[in-house]
């Protein structure tokens, strides 16, 4: 005769040990889920941030790639901003005006040269022969500002409307003319050498501005404040040397236009325009850098750059642009990345001096 032996439950080791297995699934469960949202947020960030700077870095590109470049010292100028000092973080320019401004050249402006009978030193400019060649001539293309967001009427070409710049641009009269664009007077003089003078009706000469600017409303990480951020307050070393002991500052590129004569130049306040939404880091109080490699270095970082030998400019028409951008949650995760280009800018020439030479109409 057979019996049938009642069901055993579970004893308290056995239930212990499945549930020490379920909790061991849940928590795995829930860990790969929240490694895998982590790190798809992360994605995101690294992504918009790389946006933000190769947006930041074309856009400058572009119009650089057009210009000359319009400095005191020869090269980039520094930025003192908020008690601090930043290197090489400002560019003034200049583009070509590629408007009719008479009759002599219906698609753009116009250059008139003669050939140049003497020649000089380029180390001393001292005046040395004859040039070898009777159409051998020196000159460069002295151009000034232009703000593609705001026109006026051509006057040299039926009135077509046309980008508001200077210098050289003719209108009819100051009517379209924005709030702190002034026309110049016949008595208005130039920043020609030599010096001239611009005729009534004319816009301003001037120039474009790219400035790096310190926005001292950021807040960043867990401890940045006014646009400043510490690695010994972070306990993050950003720049790879070992220490805690840099400060940078965060901020954004600023374009904007001058009008008037190097000197005498005034700012068109309602033109500035903001490049790189506040994720542009800079180091303060950088080191100097005597090499490209030195310079492309956060530790000491150059947002432009020209190669140098002997402390000279090697090529005027070349520019390397370095930006880093950078990103700190408020848990104090960095996100930094590099975006960078060379280009040459074309309007490299040589502007005439020989008396021979009529010079430029421009």
């Amino acid at each position: 005769m057979s019996m049938n032996r009642p069901a055993r439950g579970m004893t308290m080791i056995e239930a212990i040990v499945a549930s020490s297995i379920f909790a061991m699934v849940i928590a795995l469960s829930f860990g790969i889920t929240h490694w895998s949202t982590s790190s798809f947020q992360q994605q995101i960030r690294e992504g918009t941030l790389a946006d933000k700077g190769e947006k930041a870095i074309k856009f400058m590109q572009e119009e650089l790639a057009d210009a000359t470049l319009l400095s005191g010292t020869g090269m980039p100028d520094d930025v003192t901003t908020g008690g601090y000092t930043f290197r090489q973080a400002q560019l003034r320019f200049r583009v070509p005006l590629r408007y009719k401004n008479n009759d002599n050249n219906a698609k753009g402006h116009t250059v008139f040269i003669k050939p140049v009978t003497v020649q000089t030193d380029p180390v001393t400019g001292a005046i040395i022969t004859s040039p070898t060649f009777v159409d051998d001539f020196d000159f460069r293309l002295h151009y000034g500002w232009r703000d593609n967001q705001r026109f006026v009427a051509n006057a040299h070409d039926n009135n077509k409307l046309v980008p508001l710049q200077g210098p050289g641009l003719q209108m009819g009269s100051s009517l379209g003319v924005p709030a702190g664009v002034q026309i110049a007077t016949a008595s208005f003089v130039s920043d020609e050498s030599p010096p001239g003078t611009y005729l009534a009706g004319t816009t301003m000469g001037g120039y474009i501005r790219f400035r790096f600017v310190l926005n001292t409303q950021m807040s960043m990480g867990k401890y940045g404040r006014n646009g400043i951020i510490s690695e010994a307050d972070e306990r993050v070393d950003l720049d790879g040397d070992g220490a805690f002991t840099s400060t940078f500052g965060l901020g954004y590129m600023e374009r904007s236009y001058f009008i008037g004569p190097v000197g005498n130049e005034t700012q068109v306040e309602d033109s500035r325009q903001s490049i790189g939404d506040t994720c542009i880091i800079q180091p303060c109080f950088s080191t100097s850098a005597t090499t490209a490699s030195e310079a492309a270095s956060l530790k000491s970082n150059r947002i432009f750059w020209q190669d140098l030998a002997g402390g000279q400019v090697v090529n005027p028409g070349r520019l390397q642009l370095y930006l880093w951008v950078f990103d700190m949650t408020s848990s104090g995760e960095p996100h930094l990345m590099r975006c960078t280009t060379t280009l040459f800018m074309r309007n490299n020439a040589t502007y005439v001096r020989a008396v021979s030479a009529t010079g430029t109409d421009d």
